[in-house]
C-alpha cells in the first residue's frame, strides 16, 4: 500500500522522529516503516537533491544495511528541517478568506 505523504506531518519530539497521518494517527518513525521511508526518500531525492547527496555521503558507512541507511537519511532530514512540533492550527488551502 502506498501512502501519499500529502497531509502527513513529520516532527521531532525528545530526539525521536514522529509522524501524524491525515486521520490523526500519530506514530514513531521506525526503520521498519519501509513504505513511508521509501516515499520520503523519493521526495527528498527529487525536491532536495543536494541535501539527499549530502545525507548519502554522511551515512555511506551504513549503506550496506539498506533499511537502516534509509532510516538514518529520513530521520536526519526531518530532525534538521521539522524539529519543532507546530502548535498553530492547520490552514485549509480551500478556505476562502
Amino acid at each position: 500500500m502506498n501512502r501519499p505523504l500529502t497531509n502527513t506531518e513529520f516532527f521531532a519530539y525528545e530526539g525521536e522522529v514522529w509522524y501524524r497521518l491525515p486521520g490523526g494517527t500519530i506514530d514513531k518513525l521506525r526503520e521498519a516503516d519501509s513504505e513511508i521511508l521509501n516515499e520520503l526518500i523519493e521526495h527528498i531525492a527529487t525536491f532536495y537533491p543536494k541535501a539527499y547527496e549530502a545525507l548519502c555521503s554522511e551515512y555511506k558507512g551504513c549503506a550496506l544495511n539498506r533499511s537502516y541507511f534509509r532510516y538514518r537519511i529520513a530521520s536526519r532530514f526531518i530532525r534538521c528541517n521539522f524539529a519543532q512540533l507546530g502548535y498553530s492550527q492547520q490552514i485549509d488551502p480551500h478556505e476562502i478568506i
